[in-house]
């Protein structure tokens, strides 16, 4: 038996893949390796490179399980278990028509189909949600034997503390890759306490990729135990946005209206900020609803709907449509007064119907609301330009005709910059393959007939300027048709 089949019973080769006799690759982050005398040197790149892994201790089952190695034969947990294996294996039979003894053996697998199966054994628990303990269950060791006997099952523990901290490695350096496309990153984030008094804080990026593909990555979601003052939360948030090295690169960040967030963000970080407006809408509600007693009253009747949804599929259904206003995971700023000044225009409508004067009082606490809290909406820059630019919603979504033209003026400001930084760099590729074709051949173009109109030719400036072709190009955009408001703009 050569030294290399030995070392490879190791359980750190599940976090590497052997190159050669000499080298291996980490497979977490596909650093080269070097092997040949021990897998010493493996054992401590997981330790310091990759701290969440707990780097497995060499044991006797493990010299069992070498041993066992070298006769080709893989120890099972019982003799019971070796039996129903063997009903399971493939009997091979010779010329004679005797069935081989190698037909009862139980081969171990090869590393690439155990780690596939690991993978899948994983998934159970970092998407499903299930818990540890299913690997001790044994109707669940029973079934993983039925469709595998060859497949031995971890233990807890290696699920929790080796396994999955090592895909999260892998996941963080693939998620790193990703990020770095990223020019410009809008970040949301929400602190929270659990029920059982833990404070969270979760940052996601979003961002556009070079093929407008919209593009959300959570970046951390991380237990604080000092309180949710503006000083630790924004302590918390240039610690993640540094970690992941998009510190320079925020252009605008989303949270709710708590005042502490608020403060950090504006004070502390310097960030552009923007309130989440479903958070403000909520409130709104929240204030309008408890304004009056017989209001309380009947909610707590109505809430007995909520009963005919789950006993009808169809109603369900619909509700869940009705929830989803466009096709985005995640809805853009350019939502936001379209959304505002539909609940004006409902408001308005609903002035000259003749309610109960409760609701009356409803209706008016949820117009006040929207308009102390929601009313300036067309002073953001951010949210009329996001929304001018959406060509679901475009120009006719404004209330205000003097806001409309103003944000129009700064589109095509934005757009005749553009057209001229595009024009001085062609016009300095141009005049110098002009001078390069000049100095070959002056001699022989100014006995040129067409040298005079070549030279007049080659400075003239092309008709029309940048801010006359930017506003051709804006009147454009406005003029052509809507999008579906249900269908996602960067389609």
């Amino acid at each position: 038996m050569s030294n290399s089949k030995k070392r490879k019973s190791s359980e750190l080769w599940n976090f590497f893949d052997p190159l050669d006799e000499v080298f291996a690759k980490c497979n977490i982050c596909s650093t080269k390796l070097s092997y040949k005398t021990s897998i010493s040197n493996l054992r401590r790149h997981l330790q310091s490179k990759h701290p969440t892994v707990t780097v497995p201790v060499p044991s006797m089952k493990s010299s069992v399980n070498t041993s066992n190695e070298n006769t080709d034969v893989h120890a099972g947990p019982s003799s019971s278990t070796n039996e129903e294996k063997n009903i399971n294996l493939k009997r091979k039979r010779n010329n004679s028509g005797q069935l081989q003894i190698s037909s009862f053996v139980s081969r171990p697998l090869v590393l690439n189909r155990k780690e596939c199966i690991d993978g899948k054994l994983i998934s159970l628990f970092t998407k499903s949600f299930q818990p540890f303990r299913l690997v001790e269950e044994t109707a669940f060791k029973d079934f993983v034997n039925g469709l595998n006997p060859n497949y031995e099952l971890p233990i807890r523990h290696m699920i929790s503390h080796t396994m999955i901290p090592a895909m999260f490695e892998k996941c963080k350096i693939r998620v790193r890759d990703l990020i770095k496309e990223a020019k410009k990153v809008c970040i949301t984030t929400d602190s929270w306490t659990s029920r059982n008094n833990d404070g969270y804080t979760a940052v996601t990026a979003h961002y556009m990729d070079d093929n407008f593909v919209m593009k959300s990555v959570l970046l951390e979601c991380s237990n604080i135990t000092d309180h949710h003052t503006s000083e630790n939360l924004a302590k918390e948030l240039q610690r993640i946005v540094s970690d992941w090295g998009v510190h320079d690169k925020i252009l605008l960040a989303v949270s709710d209206n708590a005042a502490n967030i608020k403060n950090a963000i504006d004070t502390k970080l310097k960030w552009k900020h923007l309130g989440c407006v479903a958070h403000t809408i909520n409130l709104i509600v929240k204030d309008g609803l408890n304004c009056d007693e017989t209001v309380t009253t009947t909610i707590g009747k109505v809430k007995s709907i909520v009963g005919f949804f789950r006993r009808s599929t169809i109603s369900n259904q619909k509700l869940l449509t009705s929830k989803k206003p466009s096709g985005q995971s995640y809805e853009t700023a350019s939502i936001v007064i379209p959304i505002v000044n539909g609940i004006f225009n409902i408001y308005v409508k609903l002035q000259v119907t003749d309610f109960m004067d409760c609701i009356k009082i409803v209706l008016k606490q949820f117009v006040s609301g929207i308009s102390e809290r929601l009313g300036k909406v067309e002073k953001s820059n951010t949210l009329c330009t996001s929304t001018f630019c959406d060509p679901r919603f475009k120009h006719i979504s404004f209330r205000e005709n003097s806001t409309l033209e103003i944000i129009k003026k700064a589109i095509i400001a934005a757009v005749a910059e553009k057209y001229t930084a595009e024009l001085c760099e062609s016009h300095s590729e141009a005049n110098a393959e002009i001078r390069h074709d000049d100095a070959k051949s002056r001699d022989v173009d100014e006995l040129s007939i067409w040298f005079a109109f070549d030279q007049a030719a080659a400075i003239i400036v092309p008709q029309g300027t940048s801010t006359s072709k930017a506003i051709i190009e804006v009147q454009r955009y406005m003029e052509s048709g809507i999008i579906p408001r249900q269908q996602d703009p960067l389609q």
